[in-house]
């Protein structure tokens, strides 16, 4: 004997099954007539309503006995999946929505996009005017004795 994953009601025959479907999971209370598994939040109020009327509770008493019979019931259990349990129906595999395939990136097909660059940084300009290139008759190093083979500057030369 199945029993119903969202409330727990036992499923003895088919049409005790969501849309009299042997192989759903869910029982014709907490289904809509395709079989599809309807919000937590109708399941639950459809629920305290029943255990009100069946077991004489209040509906304070019901509502809190709902939750804990809820709160073992694989389709509202978040410690199955890891996942917050669905509030809208499920929708099963074969009647799913597809998803296009992803597109993949082939640089010779891909449609004409104009290259944007960066822009090159201005030059800093200085208020200072730029210093005068040394002349062959200026040492860079004024203080360095000349190496053998170079001559002195024109000041030091012996006339």
């Amino acid at each position: 004997m199945n029993s119903c994953q969202s409330c727990g009601m036992p499923m003895d025959k088919p049409e005790d099954h969501g849309a009299g479907d042997v192989n759903n999971s869910y029982c014709k209370y907490c289904t809509d007539a395709q079989g599809q598994l309807l919000p937590r939040e109708t399941v639950r109020q459809n629920m305290i309503q029943f255990f009100a009327k069946t077991m004489g509770k209040s509906e304070e008493e019901a509502a809190a006995e709902v939750e804990k019979v809820m709160a073992r019931m694989p389709a509202w259990s978040e410690k199955d999946s890891g996942a917050i349990a669905p509030s809208e129906p499920v929708v099963p595999v074969s009647e799913a929505p597809t998803v296009p395939e992803a597109q993949t990136f082939e640089p010779d097909k891909s449609p004409e996009t104009p290259v944007v660059s960066a822009p090159t940084p201005e030059p800093e300009i200085s208020s200072e005017p730029p210093a005068p290139e040394p002349t062959k008759e200026q040492s860079i190093e004024p203080d360095r004795p000349p190496t053998i083979g170079e001559e002195k500057p024109p000041s030091e030369q012996q006339q």
